[in-house]
């Protein structure tokens, strides 16, 4: 059963990486808008099946999401350095919320929640915290960012309205 296990994670882990650095790059070099929803949305659902089949949640999670970050470093260097901290954090905290929480469908719901939350916030955040923006300055920056994505452009500050 435990050689079975490991094969197990050890297939989802490599589908994770795949997606990460494949499918992650691809979409980066493309473009693509809303990277992080796409890949985060397959990372959650990857965690989990880790978490479903593991024993060991909290070794298993972790073990992956370092492997992960690893293939994703050398397969698809031109990620930016917020797609590594993006992976980190859906690994830590799907580990610690599985690891902790007896209920499995609770631990999912909260790990999908967060790490997409994470997701959404993530550019907001960094400038404010990282780069010192004020609140209003770092909404201005995240609309802005959001519209020149989507190929649209605005004048309009976001934080006054």
């Amino acid at each position: 059963m435990k050689r079975e296990e490991n094969n197990i994670i050890m297939r989802l882990t490599a589908l994770w990486a795949l997606s990460e650095s494949g499918l992650g790059g691809a979409m980066h070099a493309f473009k693509i808008p809303f990277t992080g929803f796409f890949l985060g949305g397959f990372a959650i659902l990857i965690v989990c099946l880790i978490a479903f089949h593991s024993t060991h949640k909290w070794k298993s999670i972790i073990q992956a999401t370092l492997l992960v970050i690893l293939i994703k470093a050398t397969a698809s260097p031109q990620s930016p350095p917020m797609a590594y901290v993006a992976v980190a954090f859906q690994g830590l905290i799907g580990a610690l919320l599985f690891s902790i929480l007896p209920i499995f469908r609770l631990a999912a719901v909260l790990f999908g929640m967060l790490a997409l939350f994470e997701s959404a916030t993530q550019k907001f955040l960094l400038t404010t915290l990282i780069f010192g923006k004020s609140i209003w300055e770092a909404l201005d920056l995240f609309f802005q960012d959001i519209l020149k994505t989507l190929s649209l452009s605005s004048d309009i500050s976001f934080s006054f309205w």
